[in-house]
């Protein structure tokens, strides 16, 4: 997991949206899954993020 998700969720969010993110994050560090941004071209001006467990996709975050 990347600092810069904690970052941008410090930056851009507040009260109660911020607080779930932020344990949501730490929940997903907790258990070893991988937090990351899909880079894709047809998601480019999408916020989009996928978590994996290995080499699965476990959550798709859509927004």
């Amino acid at each position: 997991m990347t600092k810069q998700i904690k970052t941008y969720i410090e930056e851009n969010l507040s009260g109660e949206a911020k607080r779930t993110a932020l344990e949501l994050v730490e929940f997903l560090r907790d258990n070893e899954l991988t937090f990351y941004k899909d880079t894709c071209d047809c998601w480019k001006d999408k916020i989009y993020y996928w978590v994996k467990l290995g080499d699965e996709n476990v959550i798709i975050r859509y927004r």
